[in-house]
């Protein structure tokens, strides 16, 4: 799993439910817009309920993937699969899951949503193993479990302009200079959105 460089603060009802409802069943998709801090809340996720996975919690990261075709290599690289054994690879990939308790984490997958029927013959085998998948659209599949999650907010005293309890300083805020830093990030000037320091693949 990707180590975090800030502390998980806020939205708690957000991961109880999805802890609550991957306890029940075998893929839970969180939905949103670019943004909205998806990623950051299934990193999370993982952590808290990865000691209930005895053969491993795993990211797959598929941001850089545009062919479905690709997604059994992505998985199997993050499992440290190499050899299939002369067999189909997402076969391969079906085999060892069968036999282990594992949670994968799937990030991004909006980038490849027509491979979504390779989830399904994943889940097709077993029951060891579970999802959860960060997409800005649901998989569609049966027995997927789908939490919406919506765009962040900034609080009300961290915007720009006046603080409640203080006077109008002509000097940009904190909050602006951050603002600049990360428009920096995009070769094309800042968008109109950009409020917080999530990237467009979160």
């Amino acid at each position: 799993m990707p180590r975090p460089l800030s502390s998980f603060i806020g939205r708690g009802d957000v991961l109880t439910e999805a802890a609550g409802l991957l306890a029940r069943n075998r893929l839970v998709t969180l939905t949103g817009p670019g943004g909205s801090g998806k990623t950051r809340l299934c990193i999370e996720l993982a952590a808290r309920v990865g000691p209930g996975f005895p053969d491993g919690a795993y990211f797959v990261a598929l941001a850089a993937i545009r062919d479905p075709a690709l997604v059994p290599s992505a998985i199997a690289q993050s499992l440290g699969l190499q050899d299939s054994r002369g067999s189909p690879l997402v076969q391969h990939l079906a085999d060892y899951l069968a036999e282990r308790t594992v949670l994968l984490v799937l990030d991004n997958f909006e980038q490849v949503l027509s491979g979504a029927s390779i989830v399904a013959e994943l889940l097709a085998v077993g029951t060891g193993a579970r999802f959860v998948v960060t997409s800005r659209a649901a998989l569609r599949l049966s027995g997927e479990q789908e939490i919406p999650v919506p765009p962040l907010t900034i609080p009300a005293d961290r915007r720009g302009g006046a603080r409640p309890d203080g006077p109008r300083s002509s000097s940009p805020s904190a909050t602006t200079r951050r603002g600049h830093c990360l428009c920096r990030r995009h070769p094309d000037p800042c968008p109109a959105g950009a409020t917080g320091p999530h990237g467009a693949n979160s």
